[in-house]
């Protein structure tokens, strides 16, 4: 069974990737029309991984394994990659 004192953070933090989920998508349908625009919504959707990591090390000490590592730094790039082909 869930621990009560839990309930509250998993319910926001549900909530929260709820409402990015929808808004990534609704950033998607609105950019339908403009060329090029979705892979900028993507690409921004992938640069926010490293961020979220770098914000749990330095605000809140967790300790980021290998994996997770790697793949912030592959959406890192591939964002950026995909940002800069825009250009």
């Amino acid at each position: 069974m869930l621990n009560p004192a839990m309930r509250r953070p998993l319910m926001l933090y549900g909530l929260t990737v709820l409402t990015s989920f929808f808004t990534q998508q609704l950033a998607v349908q609105q950019s339908l029309e403009i060329a090029g625009a979705v892979v900028n919504v993507k690409s921004i959707v992938m640069l926010h991984l490293p961020v979220v990591l770098l914000i749990g090390i330095v605000f809140f000490g967790e300790r980021i394994v290998r994996q997770a590592a790697v793949a912030g730094i592959a959406a890192l790039l591939f964002g950026l990659a995909l940002v800069r082909a825009m250009l």
